[in-house]
């Protein structure tokens, strides 16, 4: 049996966004939000989020474009400010106590980015491959991959992708 229930909502611009809701031990146990990375989705999470709902209610949303969210049409829409007004449309459907967010590289920023405007609503942050600088040949790097490989046609295309983009990273990989 599956441990989440799948929600499905609209954005403020019409798209059908997907977050996954691990019912934590009461409706009024504390949140933990988890955001994925640029090229990731909800699925990331899958370990993490079944440990965490023993204590916490935790939300875990594919942002625009990933996993089970709709793809936008509008390229100017994948930015930060409005995968923030995403997340910010999901967690209004909760109480308004404060939670703590996990971010994974792009999910780290939007998290650091949800702290600085909405203060209250943040109780602590975990940042996973991200701070508050960052290193500008790290950018380079995801800038030759992120958007540019050509789907994987077989797991066999999967490990290559895999270990062409974070071979010098992780070389046993």
């Amino acid at each position: 049996a599956e441990s989440f229930r799948e929600i499905y909502q609209t954005s403020h611009d019409g798209l059908r966004l997907y977050h996954r809701l691990y019912e934590g031990p009461s409706a009024g146990a504390p949140k933990v939000l988890c955001l994925h990375g640029l090229t990731r989705n909800s699925r990331d999470f899958e370990d993490l989020a079944p440990h965490l709902q023993k204590r916490y209610r935790v939300i875990v949303p594919d942002l625009r474009g990933r996993g089970l969210s709709a793809r936008d049409p509008n390229m100017q829409n994948y930015q930060p400010s409005i995968y923030v007004q995403d997340v910010l449309a999901i967690l209004a459907t909760f109480d308004p106590a404060p939670l703590t967010i996990i971010g994974t590289s792009l999910g780290g920023m939007l998290a650091m980015m949800l702290a600085v405007t909405k203060r209250s609503s943040v109780a602590g942050i975990v940042l996973n491959d991200v701070g508050p600088e960052i290193d500008p040949a790290g950018i380079e790097r995801i800038k030759k991959y992120a958007g540019r490989l050509p789907p994987a046609r077989s797991w066999a295309d999967a490990i290559a992708q895999a270990q062409t983009v974070y071979g010098a990273a992780w070389p046993d990989l």
